[in-house]
C-alpha cells in the first residue's frame, strides 16, 4: 500500500490512506517517539528509524541493540544516558544523539499534549514544513490528523487530572477523618512513562471501538462533498462496498 501511495504522490496525484487517524502512517510515526518512552524495550525505534528527523539504517539499529545487550540495560536506558555506540556509522551517530537529546527533552513534560506538540512544533520541524508546504488536499487532511491527535491528548489529560483530583479529595478526606498528617503522601502527577503508557493504552481502546476521531469515512453518504482524492487501503481493511467504484 505504501509503494502504491509513493507512486501516485510521485505522479502529482492526491492519494490519502482510507481509515482512521490512528491507522495513518505519519501519526503511527508519531506515537512511536511516544512508544520509546513508554516501553523500555525500545521497541518504538523501529518506526522512529524511519523519521527523517532522526533516520537510522539498519546496520545501526543492530549495533545499538548489541551495545545495549553487552551492556545489559535496556535500549531506553542507553538513549536517555545519551551513550552512542562506536560501532555505528557516522550518520547513525549523529542521529541517535539527536533522537537521545529528543527523548530526553522530552522526559520532562507534564502531559501528553505538552509531549506531542514539543515534539511537533519545538523538538523537529515536522510542523513548520508543513505549514510552509504548498497548499494541498493531503496537507489539510495531514494537519486535520496532527489536530485530531492532539485533541485526544488534551482529553486524555483532562481525565487524568481528574481521576487525581478525586485521588487527592479521598486522601483528604481518609486524613481528615484519622486526624493525622502522619505518613501522608502528596499526590504527585505521573512520570512521563506512565503518562505516554496510558495514553497509548487510551488510543489501543479508542482504535478498537473505532472511536479515535478521525475517521476518514466519516460524512460518506451524508450528503457532504467528499474529497476528490485516491483513498488507498488493504484488503483486510475494507471490501470498498462504500465506493461506486473500486
Amino acid at each position: 500500500a505504501r509503494k502504491i501511495m509513493r507512486a501516485l504522490a510521485l505522479a502529482g496525484l492526491p492519494v490519502i490512506e482510507t481509515g482512521g487517524m490512528l491507522g495513518q502512517e505519519h501519526i503511527k510515526d508519531v506515537l512511536s517517539i511516544v512508544l520509546l518512552l513508554a516501553d523500555t524495550s525500545g521497541m518504538g525505534i523501529l518506526r522512529a528509524a524511519r523519521l527523517r528527523e532522526h533516520p537510522l539504517r539498519q546496520e545501526d539499529i543492530e549495533a545499538l541493540l548489541l551495545a545495549a545487550r553487552e551492556q545489559q540495560c535496556s535500549l531506553y536506558s542507553l538513549m536517555m544516558r545519551g551513550e552512542v555506540p562506536a560501532a555505528m556509522s557516522e550518520e547513525g551517530r549523529r542521529s541517535l544523539s539527536r533522537l537521545s537529546t529528543i527523548l530526553q527533552n522530552l522526559y520532562y513534560t507534564s502531559n501528553v499534549w505538552t509531549l506531542l506538540a514539543q515534539y511537533l512544533f519545538i523538538e523537529t520541524s515536522i510542523m513548520r514544513d508543513l505549514l510552509c508546504s504548498p497548499a494541498s488536499k493531503l496537507q489539510q487532511h495531514m494537519l486535520d490528523d496532527y489536530s485530531n491527535l492532539l485533541s485526544l491528548a488534551h482529553r486524555y489529560d483532562q481525565q487524568q487530572a481528574e481521576q487525581l483530583r478525586k485521588l487527592r479529595e479521598a486522601r483528604e478526606a481518609q486524613e481528615a477523618q484519622e486526624e493525622s498528617q502522619e505518613g501522608s503522601e502528596t499526590l504527585a502527577l505521573p512520570p512521563v512513562r506512565e503518562l505516554a503508557k496510558g495514553f497509548l493504552d487510551y488510543l489501543s481502546i479508542l482504535l478498537m471501538l473505532h472511536q479515535d476521531g478521525g475517521n476518514r469515512q466519516q460524512g460518506e453518504g451524508s450528503g457532504e462533498q467528499t474529497p476528490e482524492v485516491i483513498r488507498v487501503m488493504t484488503v483486510h481493511a475494507s471490501k470498498g462496498l462504500e465506493f461506486p467504484v473500486v
